[in-house]
């Protein structure tokens, strides 16, 4: 899934990232919009999958400069992904939302306890995301599976 020649990044560097828009970002409880900007994941294998539920994926992410010259729904297409867990991704959003307040103190910028919030329904439609994901898998990909395990 990630490639391992490339460097992931800290939670606060995904977070300055989507702040200078040089990352794209997107929490796993939006499965369907999730599959059209990192198509790859329609491609997973069950143990794949399985892995990701025991780290507790919450968040993809990738570099704008990575995305397919094209788009799906506006959204940048990406065949390459990165992620955060659980974790990685409150620290993320906390960061996020704090610059956000710096930047936009004007504006109403989620409060830690909503952030908090977030992270909950991200958590409770992990399971339900993944799932989704491999629903979505064809039969052949599903028999190619079967024939390399």
């Amino acid at each position: 899934m990630e490639d391992p020649t490339k460097a992931s990044f800290s939670p606060i560097e995904v977070a300055e990232g989507m702040i200078d828009n040089s990352i794209f970002g997107f929490p796993t409880n939006k499965s369907r919009e999730l599959t059209q900007a990192f198509p790859i994941l329609m491609f997973l294998k069950e143990k794949d999958i399985v892995e990701m539920l025991e780290k507790e994926v919450a968040f993809y992410y990738e570099e704008r400069k990575c995305a397919f010259p094209g788009s799906i729904n506006g959204m940048p297409m990406f065949f390459s992904v990165r992620y955060l867990n659980v974790e990685e991704t409150r620290a993320m959003y906390k960061h996020w939302f704090g610059r956000l307040r710096e930047l936009k103190p004007e504006e109403d910028i989620q409060s830690d306890e909503e952030i908090d919030n977030i992270i909950n329904e991200i958590k409770e439609g992990l399971v339900k995301s993944l799932e989704e994901i491999k629903s979505e898998r064809d039969p052949i990909t599903n028999a190619i599976d079967e024939l390399f395990d």
